[in-house]
């Protein structure tokens, strides 16, 4: 089951490019993000949504419809989750524009990931949200297995990755970037574990990645 190109790729791009045009970043919930004066200020979510924002529209506001509770709020990282979590796997099923994927390694450039630690009625982090740069690759060098996969990302954090972008000279700055984090899958490949970079440990965490697909015709 392919990406829809049209819109998939323009979401990476779109976020490549934000990352590309960095001058200051900064993780933060309240989210201030100004491309021409390439400043982004702005949480994991706040991230995503302006990406979908800038290149998919119609499908961020079938998601804000369809996936938060409270509409007069922002989307975070367990309404992503939960929205996600509950799409149809296959477009017959009659698709709003989204699909699940349930596999890790069926996910490719442009689809979201998104994991949950709590809902609404809990202080603190919800979880996290990314968009995937790169198909997953086996860690099979490290855990002889086909369970564990490194997973290319575009993303706000506040946590260094694996081959971090916002990473230099030893020093991790927080924001936008590009990055590498390790995800184990379980024995039907559905995704379940996740570790951040070297000084992070495998961390279980309910997850769902959503792909945006055309709306149906007609």
């Amino acid at each position: 089951m392919a990406a829809d190109n049209s819109f998939a790729t323009k979401v990476a791009e779109e976020a490549r490019s934000s990352i590309s045009n960095v001058v200051e970043t900064h993780y933060a919930h309240k989210i201030h993000i100004d491309d021409a004066a390439g400043i982004y200020d702005c949480d994991c979510s706040g991230f995503v949504q302006y990406l979908l924002g800038r290149t998919a529209p119609d499908h961020l506001t079938t998601l804000l419809e369809l996936g938060l509770r409270n509409p007069d709020k922002r989307p975070l990282a367990y309404n992503f989750y939960d929205f996600f979590h509950g799409l149809p796997t296959d477009e017959s099923a009659g698709s709003n524009g989204w699909i699940q994927i349930t596999r890790l390694e069926d996910a490719t450039l442009g689809d979201i990931v998104a994991w949950k630690l709590h809902g609404p009625d809990e202080a603190g982090d919800t979880g996290h949200v990314f968009v995937v740069a790169e198909a997953p690759t086996p860690l099979t060098d490290d855990h002889g297995d086909n369970t564990h996969f490194a997973v290319k990302i575009y993303d706000a954090s506040s946590t260094e990755h694996f081959n971090d972008s916002r990473s230099a000279g030893g020093k991790f700055h927080d924001g936008i970037g590009a990055g590498t984090i390790h995800i184990e899958t379980n024995a039907s490949g559905v995704p379940c574990q996740h570790r951040f970079g070297e000084a992070t440990r495998y961390h279980t965490s309910p997850t769902a990645i959503g792909r945006i697909v055309p709306f149906p015709s007609g």
